[in-house]
C-alpha cells in the first residue's frame, strides 16, 4: 500500500501519543500499525507525514526519547 493511501485515522494516534508525550503508548501504536503494514511503510509515514507535522519541541522530545530508550536497551544487553 502506498503511504499516500494510508488514512489519517491511522496516523492521528501517532500524533496524539507524541502530543501527550506518551512513549509507551506510542510504542503500542507502532505495534498495532505494524500488524497491518510493513516496516518500510512505517518509516515512510514517519518521514513524510508525521515528522514534518511536528513542532520543534515535539520532534526534539521524540528523538530524545527514542535515543534514550535505545541507549538504555543497549546497556542492558
Amino acid at each position: 500500500m502506498s503511504v499516500k493511501n494510508i488514512p489519517l485515522s491511522e496516523i492521528i494516534p501517532f500524533l496524539e501519543c507524541i502530543a501527550n508525550r506518551d512513549f509507551d503508548k506510542l510504542r503500542t501504536t507502532v505495534h498495532h500499525f505494524m500488524t497491518h503494514h510493513q516496516a518500510s511503510e512505517l518509516e515512510e509515514v514517519f518521514l513524510t507525514r508525521i515528522e514534518p507535522a511536528l513542532d520543534k519541541d515535539s520532534l526534539q522530545w521524540l528523538l530524545t526519547e527514542k535515543f534514550t530508550r535505545l541507549n538504555s536497551a543497549l546497556k542492558k544487553s
